[in-house]
């Protein structure tokens, strides 16, 4: 049987928001994980209201019946091992510790939809990442990672992608097939390309770029126009002293985000004559 749910997601620009907030603020607004072929996945509206397990002895005693492990801002410099016997863990949220690494038994948990690590130490993902097939948003912002692994384009549901405030030089060609990504968010790394494989991403409706200060923007803009129904670029503190003509011919934007860029006002003024039917924030 499967469950649909209306998908709504809000953005509010800014940089990454404080990870000290409730379940029910963190997870993106109503989303359909769909259920899994043994039917073990929970559809939104009852994932909501399981218990959110704070304490690892604790959910340990009843292994069976955790859907939400919050294991936040507990000074983790390691995943612990006993996570593998949470079988039908949906929720885990592993942000702000000191987490150096996920092992790879991290790809046995193969309910997990949501997974939060922001703002650790981590600086690589294993492959086994690959193995989380029904996994919806995928939260790895602050950390230190230089690359991504092949394996990230074997994600089919996954929908929300933060990668912010990382060391990535480049990313994996293989984020191309992760064919449901609806948000991505790359800003604040070291790109200087994104890969002409992203232009696959038919369902990406916004794409974050910022303050990757040694971006291409030009050539950027070149892939970017080939991504059929963005809705949402943001390019804020690119060091833009010009806008690149590609830029103006986005017409298919509903917003753009050119602020904390040294932009003339003949030209902001040019961009709004040339996307008359794009809110633009300079």
């Amino acid at each position: 049987m499967i469950l649909t749910l209306i998908v709504l997601y809000m953005y509010v620009p800014g940089c990454f928001q404080s990870t000290n907030q409730t379940f029910r603020e963190m997870l993106p607004e109503k989303r359909n994980p769909g259920i899994g072929s043994d039917g073990g996945l929970l559809a939104w509206d009852v994932l909501e209201q399981q218990k959110r397990f704070t304490s690892l002895s604790e959910a340990l005693k009843t292994p069976d019946e955790v859907f939400i492990l919050d294991l936040s801002n507990q000074q983790l410099k390691r995943i612990p091992a006993e996570i593998q016997k949470f079988r039908r863990l949906q929720v885990l949220e592993l942000q702000d510790n000191q987490i150096q690494e996920l092992p790879p038994e991290i790809g046995q948990l193969y309910h997990l939809q949501y997974l939060y690590l922001q703002k650790n130490r981590i600086r690589a993902i294993p492959n086994s990442i690959g193995n989380l097939q029904n996994l919806i948003h995928l939260d790895v912002r602050a950390n230190q990672l230089r690359e991504l692994p092949a394996d990230m384009g074997s994600l089919p549901r996954l929908q929300e992608l933060d990668l912010r405030f990382n060391e990535l030089t480049s990313l994996h060609p293989s984020v191309g097939l992760a064919l449901a990504l609806e948000v991505l968010r790359l800003g604040h790394n070291q790109l200087v390309e994104i890969p002409e494989a992203l232009t696959r991403l038919e369902n990406l409706k916004l794409l974050d770029l910022s303050e990757n200060k040694s971006l291409d923007v030009r050539r950027t803009l070149s892939t970017v126009a080939q991504m059929p129904v963005l809705q949402t670029l943001e390019l804020r503190r690119q060091n833009l002293r010009q806008i690149p003509k590609g830029l103006l011919e986005l017409a298919r934007l509903e917003d753009l985000d050119l602020s904390g860029n040294p932009l003339q006002e003949a030209d902001k003024q040019e961009a709004r004559r040339m996307l008359p039917n794009t809110r633009i924030n300079f």
